[in-house]
């Protein structure tokens, strides 16, 4: 009998103290918003997230917005640039762009700052591109802005041009019908004039030769493309100190071909070969257009494209009016 109470009370012991004993609760790890944070921690984050904070914003959404097809036409904006430098012999850079907007049709438009680092001068211009298929790919411009960044710097670095060749008293440079240009270098000794067309059938014929004066503003015409069993060039213009009358004959491998009429309404006379000689490079130029003022003694070019022009003038040396803009969307910074 006394063994079984003294079993009976173990187990009634045993049962109590099971009652009173709770499982610890399984420790819950807050997740990682919800952790405590130091407060010294926070401030030094703030302080450096306000230094870099400004410097971003400069550089991504103000300068250079960085969406994917802001990214992929910056690419295609800065290859461009750097084809305007080589063409026209200036240091170019491009300082800011806006993210691309749809315009009309398939294209998109876009400003974009273009600075010469040798004269500090910096161009606004609107462009007009089409996306690609693959934003890894090159955008594409439209056919009448393919040289706009070459034209817009091309004029305002024309007084350098002419400065930087002081043996040089005029130039000219017209664009004639067809893909026909002719151009002139004049030094106080000679002319150096120069004729080419790139025709859409047949080759490119091109040749320059010397003139012992400059030649006359000339007509639209002036540059004529004969094609035949042997293609040539026919260019026609009047010499400007003296009035004389000059045709010259350009063949395929570029060999001149020289006749003179010596009184305004004369005959020519026979055509005789005349020495041709190498092109020289003339970068800036290329891209605008110069005609000799026929109004004045002095010796003033008159510059242009299509949306800008200023007049130069040799004295001492050349010195050009400031370049007026013929269009809002092109504006000096």
């Amino acid at each position: 009998m006394n063994r079984f109470v003294t079993i009976t009370a173990a187990l009634a012991s045993l049962i109590g103290c099971a009652q009173h004993q709770r499982p610890r609760p399984a420790s819950v790890r807050l997740p990682p918003t919800e952790r405590a944070v130091d407060a010294g921690s926070l401030t030094r984050d703030a302080s450096l997230e306000a230094q870099v904070e400004p410097q971003v914003e400069t550089q991504t959404s103000v300068d250079f917005p960085m969406d994917p097809e802001s990214v992929s036409l910056g690419a295609t904006l800065r290859t461009w640039v750097a084809d305007a430098a080589t063409d026209t012999g200036r240091p170019l850079v491009l300082l800011r762009m806006t993210a691309p907007e749809h315009a009309y049709s398939d294209q998109m438009m876009t400003e974009a700052a273009v600075r010469d680092e040798r004269s500090g001068a910096a161009v606004i211009l609107r462009l007009f591109v089409q996306s690609p298929p693959f934003l890894s790919m090159q955008w594409r411009r439209a056919e009448v802005h393919r040289d706009s960044i070459a034209r817009a710097v091309a004029i305002r670095a024309v007084e350098d041009w002419l400065n930087d060749r002081p043996e040089l008293v005029a130039v000219s440079r017209q664009q004639l019908q067809g893909a026909a240009v002719l151009w002139t270098l004049s030094t106080a000794q000679s002319t150096t004039v120069c004729a080419a067309e790139t025709p859409p059938h047949g080759p490119i014929i091109e040749s320059c030769w010397t003139e012992r004066e400059p030649i006359a503003t000339v007509p639209f015409d002036a540059i004529e493309y004969e094609y035949g069993r042997r293609n040539h060039l026919r260019v026609a213009y009047s010499l400007r100190d003296s009035g004389r009358r000059v045709r010259v004959r350009i063949d395929e491998q570029g060999r001149a071909s020289r006749a003179e009429a010596r009184a305004p309404r004369g005959a020519f006379g026979p055509a005789r070969s005349v020495a041709t000689i190498a092109q020289p490079a003339i970068t800036a130029l290329a891209f605008v257009e110069a005609t000799i003022d026929p109004r004045t003694d002095q010796r003033v070019v008159h510059f242009s494209t299509e949306t800008e022009r200023t007049s130069c003038v040799h004295t001492d040396r050349w010195r050009c009016e400031p370049v007026a803009s013929a269009l809002a969307t092109n504006a000096v910074l």
